[in-house]
């Protein structure tokens, strides 16, 4: 039958969103005791593995342990060199990626499912059997050293450093301090060590997403479901104070660069507080997309920049909110002028009702992308797996974007986003 082509002329029609579908985890244990959760969904017969570890910045004595100690999980093992490692993955279609955050370090795996068997026994391999061999472990601290070189002269790097110092002070692990020298004082046996005492099955999850085949949970039992990599006693757990500058404005100079780089915020909640919800509907409104005010103002209107944001960050042990854009230096005052602006109008005008709609229609869009498909559905559960909280916390979500008021944000603007909260950070010039 002959398919009649659409009216191009007729809009769509329109459908509020009224519920995302969230696929909710299996839960097991290996025989150790490591949860596992296991996410079914997708039509193709691939899987993804994430191993999480209690392994951040937090747990560091050392700047750049606990990065360069799990990028050196992949260097060598026992068995399997660097080079080894590489075929390996590239030979069976598979994909590696380390990182690591303020608390946590990572090894996600996607693979197809006919070859699990064997990228299992090479993740076991890399976890259990990591050799940190010298010479990788040098061709890896010149690299990085040499990106971060060129990283470090940028002024929004700059910035960005020196305003986490200036949130929570230089010796806190959520200020980011480190510089080019620092790679200069890593120890091969503090990064071994850094392993030994935290990639332990005590401090390890797992979530695996797609198509989950019978035979994963017995392979992951095999290779990490042994108590032999089991702390004999539990670590400590870190705190740290925050210690924030008394000094409000701060500018570092770098009079070469054609351009400065703002950072302008102040200290907010995380996602475990009954205001962080209502705080990212209001971030949404002032720079948390293309049609923000900042964006309609500083871009749009006045022609500073190419591009301004802000976001709120959430942190296990704390939470901030910034503003961030790179301007010309004859036009960084009057950025910064037009920043306040907008955060003032925040604080005295309740925000349109049209607006208000728009920003509504936007974050339900961007929610329901974030949970497309099974590894988007992993890791928005992993979002909430490291705050111990549950499903309830997105169904909040949504009911708080669908109903909450101008008068609620306009609180809420009042109470963070004073004046005197506010800090400003300039790497470059402020002529």
């Amino acid at each position: 039958m002959k398919q009649s082509n659409p009216d191009r002329t007729i809009a769509p029609e329109f459908r509020e969103i009224s519920d995302i579908p969230f696929l909710h985890p299996e839960q097991k244990e290996l025989n150790n005791g490591i949860p596992l959760y296991t996410i079914h969904a997708g039509t193709e017969d691939v899987c993804k593995i994430d191993f999480i570890f209690d392994a951040g910045l937090w747990y560091e004595r050392h700047e750049l342990n606990a990065l360069l100690s799990n990028l050196m999980l992949n260097e060598g093992t026992t068995r399997l060199s660097a080079s080894n490692l590489a075929e390996t993955f590239d030979f069976h279609g598979a994909y590696l990626q380390l990182s690591t955050d303020q608390h946590y370090s990572y090894l996600s795996v996607i693979t197809l499912n006919r070859h699990l068997s064997k990228i299992i026994e090479t993740l076991a391999s890399i976890i259990h059997e990591a050799s940190f061999p010298q010479h990788e472990f040098e061709s890896l601290i010149l690299k990085k050293k040499n990106k971060f070189l060129v990283e470090a002269e940028k002024v929004k790097v700059i910035s960005q450093k020196r305003f986490t110092e200036v949130l929570f002070g230089k010796e806190h692990p959520y200020a980011l301090t480190a510089w080019p020298d620092d790679y200069d004082k890593v120890n091969l046996e503090d990064l071994k060590e850094f392993v030994q005492k935290h990639y332990k099955a005590e401090r390890c999850r797992i979530i695996a997403s797609g198509i989950i085949r019978p035979e994963l949970y017995t392979l992951l039992n095999k290779h990490f479901g042994s108590n032999d990599w089991k702390s004999k006693t539990l670590l400590p757990e870190p705190e740290f104070e925050i210690h924030p500058s008394k000094q409000h404005f701060h500018l570092f100079p770098k009079e070469e660069a054609l351009q400065s780089a703002l950072r302008v915020g102040c200290h907010a909640v995380n996602k475990l507080h009954p205001d962080y919800q209502g705080l990212l509907i209001l971030n949404t409104i002032l720079g948390g997309y293309f049609g923000s005010r900042l964006m309609s103002n500083i871009r749009e209107d006045k022609g500073y920049t190419y591009g301004i944001y802000s976001m709120i960050i959430s942190l296990k042990k704390a939470g901030y909110f910034f503003i961030t854009s790179e301007v010309g230096k004859d036009s960084c005052q009057a950025a910064l002028d037009e920043i306040q602006f907008e955060l003032k109008r925040l604080r005295t005008e309740p925000v349109p009702a049209d607006e208000l709609n728009t920003v509504r229609s936007y974050m339900l869009g961007e929610m329901l992308r974030e949970f497309d498909g099974p590894f988007a559905q992993a890791a928005s559960f992993r979002a909430l797996l490291e705050y111990d909280l549950n499903y309830d916390f997105y169904r909040d979500f949504i009911h708080t974007i669908k109903n909450i008021t101008a008068e609620q944000l306009m609180d809420l603007s009042n109470r963070y986003f004073k004046e005197e909260n506010i800090y400003e950070v300039v790497a470059g010039s402020k002529n």
